[in-house]
């Protein structure tokens, strides 16, 4: 379904100034951007954006009914509207992350792994497992990037094998280690942007999933549209609605750029 084939949605929908979509469509977009930990990796040109993979995107489109609004001559609630674009950019700031970080983990190449489930929130072990896979890429990846969840962030924050928001000490430039709980650590099924077209893609088991090291090089994303946003009336529910689309794909791409941490 595109942005153009919402319910109810039809030539006599009621008009909406402009302004108030525009409002919502920036307020949704600078969610995103503020609390998506992969920003940088989504708009880096590395990220290349191809005519192939759009045709087999996919689109995560969030629809939420505007509260208390039954009448076509009553336009939405500014303030409603605001929080309504908070929540969506939340959201789809999650889905694309975890997307992303999900074909990071498919993509990986290089390994290291650590004895058990007890040594993941041990910050020495964690630094060391870090360490050793940095050598393991080689020195010409000098554009990576950590992601680990919060639990382990915090332990390597606190022991400063993560100072200034990067890894101690090995690199010029630094490191940047980031935190995110949409590193997958389960084994992940039905998800929501698998579909048998792409052969369930975004499924797989990670549940021994410690940490990811990457950079831009590691996928391959393509995009037939940023987020979209708009306001309209269905007069099948008799009531405003704010939808949010985004539609994308994103695929592994070069191995030798990607390495995980696993438990054994």
């Amino acid at each position: 379904m595109s942005l153009h084939d919402s319910p109810g949605n039809s030539d006599h929908a009621p008009e909406i100034d402009p302004a108030i979509v525009a409002r919502f469509s920036d307020r949704v977009r600078a969610r995103v951007d503020h609390l998506s930990v992969l920003t940088r990796v989504a708009a880096h040109p590395a990220v290349k954006f191809t005519s192939d993979i759009p045709e087999h995107s996919i689109s995560f489109i969030k629809n939420t009914p505007v509260p208390s609004v039954p009448s076509l001559s009553i336009p939405p609630d500014q303030t409603l509207l605001d929080e309504i674009a908070e929540d969506q950019g939340k959201e789809i700031a999650g889905v694309r992350d975890q997307a992303i970080l999900i074909q990071v983990l498919k993509a990986a190449r290089f390994c290291e792994t650590m004895a058990n489930q007890a040594d993941a929130p041990d910050p020495a072990k964690l630094y060391a497992a870090l360490c050793q896979l940095l050598v393991k890429l080689g020195a010409d990846n000098d554009d990576v990037m950590i992601v680990v969840r919060h639990e382990c962030y915090n332990t390597l924050v606190d022991d400063q094998y993560v100072t200034d928001g990067g890894l101690k000490g090995r690199r010029v430039p630094v490191v940047p280690v980031r935190a995110s709980n949409n590193l997958p650590n389960c084994n992940v099924t039905g998800h929501c942007l698998s579909n048998t077209s792409n052969s369930n893609a975004y499924d797989g088991d990670f549940s021994n999933v410690v940490a990811a090291m990457f950079s831009p090089q590691s996928i391959m994303a393509g995009a037939t549209s940023c987020i979209q946003s708009k306001v309209f009336f269905d007069k099948r529910y008799n009531g405003w609605f704010a939808q949010s689309v985004l539609t994308f794909d994103i695929k592994p791409d070069r191995a030798k750029h990607t390495g995980k941490i696993v438990l054994a």
